[in-house]
């Protein structure tokens, strides 16, 4: 099917899916084979938002290794991550024969992480990804979701070019 100028790209801007979520995109390089906040997004805050989900997949596995053995979701009390408490976990990856096309996903409600932070005493509002990865030479792609935006705006959603 050959693409002619007469079907060029729409002239319509739409943002719909953007203007409601805000999602980001990022490498996470493990300082070593403990848990890690993902190194490049950090704490995001939930404030203005309804659900929280994040993804992660292993771009690069160093020799003889695994990638991702753990999946998590932290929430702290601000953005330097004091008081972390987990909010949900992928369990044990099975990790067996990993590959490059492997994932990882877990999703929690802003409800959830208010409750827990009550239970434990403490005014919880960030969250981030934390991921266990079985080699220090090993890379992973994160992304984080945060959806049910309760103020709707443009560009909740914007590539970001270095």
């Amino acid at each position: 099917m050959g693409i002619s100028p007469a079907n060029g790209p729409s002239a319509v801007s739409t943002q719909k899916l953007f203007a409601r979520e805000a999602i980001q995109m990022g490498p996470h390089s493990p300082s070593d084979t403990n848990a890690d906040v993902c190194s490049s997004l950090g704490w995001v805050d939930m404030q203005e938002f309804d659900i929280f989900a994040c993804l992660a997949m292993a771009t690069h596995l160093a020799a003889n290794s695994n990638g991702i053995t753990l999946l998590e979701i932290v929430a702290a009390t601000d953005t330097n991550g004091d008081n972390p408490t987990l909010i949900k976990t992928s369990g044990a990856c099975n990790t067996a024969n990993a590959n490059l096309t492997d994932y990882q996903c877990l999703e929690c409600l802003a409800e959830e992480v208010d409750q827990i932070g009550q239970a434990a005493g403490l005014s919880l509002r960030y969250v981030a990804a934390v991921l266990t990865m079985d080699n220090a030479n090993s890379l992973a792609a994160v992304t984080y979701v945060r959806s049910g935006a309760k103020a709707p705006h443009l560009n909740l959603t914007a590539p970001v070019v270095g």
